[in-house]
């Protein structure tokens, strides 16, 4: 059996910047995402397990780019039951992809919806 590594960060909403590890407190599920220690000031993002092809570690809500220049963010596909990634234009809405080890160097990190609100149309 194959080890998964789990991991964590999370978006300080009131600080606008990633958190260090060692400041997690208790999680608790809350809405979209979860709270740490209760005081509802960080969001939680997962790791997937998988690089992109810079060997840049991606989470849920990254904003990646694949090898055509289209966007999509990485979230969990409730009804899958794995990580996928969802186009951010509308109009591409089809495209929505299941990604596993062997694709995710198809992808390169671009930003998160919390630093690059930007890129979200």
């Amino acid at each position: 059996m194959k080890n998964r590594i789990i991991k964590f960060r999370a978006w300080d909403i009131k600080e606008k910047k990633w958190a260090e590890y060692h400041q997690f407190g208790s999680m608790t599920e809350k809405g979209k995402g979860f709270v740490i220690d209760g005081n509802g000031t960080h969001i939680i993002s997962q790791y997937t397990g998988l690089k992109d092809k810079n060997g840049k570690e991606i989470y849920e809500e990254d904003i990646v780019k694949d090898k055509d220049g289209l966007l999509f963010v990485v979230g969990w596909g409730e009804d899958t039951a794995q990580f996928s990634t969802y186009p951010l234009d509308k109009d591409n809405d089809d495209h929505r992809e299941r990604f596993n080890g062997e694709q995710s160097d198809d992808f390169e990190i671009i930003g998160n919806i919390y630093k690059n609100k930007d890129l979200i149309k």
